[in-house]
Order: structure tokens, then C-alpha cells, then sequence
């Protein structure tokens, strides 16, 4: 049944109608797909309980019906079918076809994790971590979060490359006597998330690399990972290429235009002291013609920024 309702499905959704007979085949399909996952569904089978919620999440059999796909995921999740879990998680947590509870969001995530879930494996990990979602702060909990970021990191992905970061901040400066301060550790923990593309992490060792307090300084090595993390639209990364550019190096010509423009990006997305080296950039004419009133433009919204967030 499973299988005959997964080729009915791709029949279907290969069908792009042009005439009444063609929508009627996939009207067809479709109905022959829903009954056979029904069916399969009753019988208990994990799989046919979750393909019927994310059809129904997305409105494949008509429209997206949430509540309907939350109670598919949470049957499928109960029976242990990892993706279901966590999508029931994510549902409670959100409030998708439901009212939020993350009592029974953490229920799932856990089920999920329990089944090696990379993502969940993640986010459990932060939760009991930092005390998030209703958990305890006590440190035991916060000892099986390291743990589960652990076992998170031991598999992380591009979707799942927070683990390894932040795993990091916590080798970085130890907790108690659970985790004893590692900062080699931690910046390879650093290389890992940074090359799965986690953009802060990229950041971070730029700034490490430009300082060398942690490791060697290294510019070329800073400007590489600024550069990771600016093309991923963090703003500290921005920065950090703006700096570069602004000073040059042995193998990065100085370039008042290309640090004008990595400032203008990152005041565009809200940070404050962009705006303000904007202003400075706009008043004296570095990278951009001089303009009095453009200068003050950045200068008054940096101030109503940095006023709102006092507040």
C-alpha cells in the first residue's frame, strides 16, 4: 500500500495539467495515493502516518490542514519515527495546528534526539544547556546538554552546525569542573561549524586570527574567515572585511571603495556602529564623494538605534 501510494503521489505531481483530462488523471492519482496511505496509515505503518502529515502540511490532497498534519506526525513520532518527532516538535513549538506547548515540544524533540537526529540532537542540547523551553537550570541538565552537543557535533550537518559552535563557547572557558577549558579544542570546534557554514563561527576566528591573543595572528587567515562569514550575511564579518580593506596587508591591496561598501552592507542590516563609521566615511569622503547630509543621515539612525536598545 505504502508502495503504491508513493507512485500514485509521483504520477501525480508529475501531471502538470493542461486540459480536463489530464486534471482529471491527477485528481485521480491523487485520491488513489490519499486512500492508500489511509489505509496503510490505520494499520499502523510509521511511514504512511508521516508522508499523510506532510501532505497535509502542504496541502497536496487540498488545502494545508495543520492540525490534521500534527496529529499524523504525532502518531508516527509516538511510534518512534524520528522525522515525525521532530516535526511534532517543531509544531508545539511554533504553534502550528496547535497552541504552543513546549512542554510537549521538548516530549518530541527528546523522542527525536533518542533516535539520532542530528537536528534534535542539537536543539536538546541547547535547551537543557541554557535552561530554554521550560527545562531546569540545574546543572545536571545542563550536563546532559553538554552531552547531547556532544553527540550532535559527532554528526553535524549543514543544518546542524550550531552543535559544534556551540560546543565551542563552552570549551572556550569551561564549565565548573564537567568541562575543563580547551581552546585548541574549541577552535577546531570553530574550523568545523565555520566550514559547514556557520557564519558567527567563521566570525569569530577572524577576529581570533586578527587579534592572536587565542591563536597566531594570521591576516590572511582572518580575512578568509571574515570573508566566509560576511558572504553568509553576518554583519561582525562584514566588519571585519571592512577593517581589512580599510588597512590593507601584504596580500590584500588597501581598498577605501571595497571597505565603503562592506560598511554600507552592514549598516543596512541594523548595525549601529556601521552607521556610525558611515557617517565618519560620508563626512571625510573615504571610499565615497563627500556628503554632509548622508554623514548625518547615518549618524542621527545610529543614535535612534542605540537609544531604542537602551530602552
Amino acid at each position: 500500500l505504502l508502495s503504491y501510494a508513493e507512485l500514485s503521489l509521483q504520477r501525480a505531481l508529475s501531471i502538470k495539467p493542461v486540459d480536463k483530462t489530464e486534471e482529471k488523471l491527477k485528481k485521480k492519482y491523487l485520491s488513489e495515493a490519499h486512500n492508500a496511505l489511509k489505509r496503510s496509515s490505520r494499520l499502523g505503518l510509521p511511514e504512511s502516518q508521516y508522508l499523510l502529515g506532510d501532505a497535509y502540511s502542504v496541502g497536496i490532497f487540498g488545502k494545508p490542514d495543520l492540525a490534521k498534519a500534527l496529529s499524523y506526525f504525532e502518531i508516527a513520532g509516538k511510534n518512534r519515527h524520528t522525522e515525525s518527532a521532530y516535526r511534532a516538535a517543531v509544531c508545539y513549538r511554533k504553534g502550528w495546528g496547535c497552541h504552543q506547548d513546549a512542554r510537549k515540544s521538548v516530549r518530541y524533540i527528546e523522542i527525536a534526539a533518542m533516535n539520532n537526529h542530528p537536528v534534535a540532537m542539537m536543539e536538546y542540547g541547547i535547551y537543557c544547556f541554557h535552561g530554554l523551553m521550560g527545562l531546569s537550570d540545574d546543572v545536571n541538565v545542563k550536563k546532559q546538554g553538554i552531552n547531547w552537543l556532544s553527540r550532535a557535533t559527532e554528526v553535524a550537518t549543514e543544518l546542524s552546525c550550531t552543535a559544534p559552535y556551540e560546543l565551542a563557547l563552552i570549551h572556550l572557558t569551561g564549565f565548573k569542573d564537567i568541562v575543563i577549558q580547551d581552546t585548541s579544542y574549541a577552535i577546531r570546534l570553530l574550523f568545523q561549524a565555520a566550514n559547514l557554514g556557520h557564519s558567527k563561527s567563521a566570525s569569530m576566528l577572524g577576529k581570533f586570527y586578527e587579534i592572536g591573543d587565542i591563536v597566531d595572528a594570521n591576516s590572511d587567515l582572518s580575512i578568509h574567515f571574515y570573508t566566509m562569514s560576511a558572504l553568509n550575511g553576518d554583519v561582525e564579518g562584514m566588519m571585519g572585511l571592512c577593517s581589512w580593506y580599510f588597512v590593507g596587508t601584504e596580500h590584500l591591496e588597501q581598498d577605501y571603495d571595497e571597505a565603503f561598501a562592506w560598511a554600507l552592507r552592514a549598516a543596512e542590516k541594523g548595525l549601529p556602529k556601521a552607521m556610525l563609521l558611515l557617517k565618519r566615511f560620508y563626512y571625510l569622503g573615504i571610499g565615497c564623494d563627500k556628503n554632509v547630509e548622508r554623514s548625518e543621515y547615518w549618524g542621527k539612525l545610529a543614535e535612534k538605534l542605540s537609544n531604542k536598545s537602551k530602552k
